[in-house]
């Protein structure tokens, strides 16, 4: 826990930010492909039944993207900036109450993407999320640039996804 701790504690470089954003979609897209292959292999209704996830317009356009970029900004803002704004001044070390308030969001955020099946799949992309949102800026206290950081991060992995969906049906 130690190595983890101090990976977390440690803000990225400017420069390395985009190289954190794309790996991180990178590890969500292979999580997500990996959970969901293993899962219906086994389920195959796993997935079946409503949920909050949003139709993709058969003709998307910039308008829906920027819709796009409305939603994540909210979810952003509710998920990372004012909870960790709330916890900024115990973020001098990663302490259980930060540990408790990560778990909480990455449960909460999965639940309502589409119910209690989709904690494993939205929680890890909550996770991810969060890690973005510390490692770039929450432990300087540059909540701005963390979640300027997430939101980007989060829209670019809505987009993918959109831009999967599409391609392969």
């Amino acid at each position: 826990m130690g190595k983890l701790k101090k990976w977390l504690e440690t803000t990225v470089a400017n420069r390395a930010i985009p190289l954190l954003i794309f790996v991180t979609i990178i590890v969500i897209v292979l999580y997500n492909f990996s959970f969901l292959f293993v899962i219906l292999s086994y389920f195959p209704t796993y997935l079946d039944g409503p949920n909050n996830v949003g139709k993709i317009p058969s003709d998307f356009s910039i308008v829906n993207a920027l819709e796009i970029l409305g939603y994540v900004a909210v979810e952003e803002w509710l998920f990372r900036l004012m909870p960790f704004y709330i916890m900024y001044y115990y973020r001098d070390h990663l302490t259980p109450l930060l540990v408790v308030l990560t778990l909480g969001i990455v449960i909460y955020f999965g639940y309502i993407h589409g119910g209690v099946r989709y904690i494993p799949i939205q929680g890890a992309s909550a996770l991810a999320l969060t890690v973005v949102f510390m490692k770039t800026g929450f432990w300087e206290g540059k909540l701005v640039k963390a979640f300027c950081c997430s939101t980007a991060c989060h829209f670019l992995w809505n987009i993918s996804v959109v831009l999967l969906v599409k391609t392969f049906g």
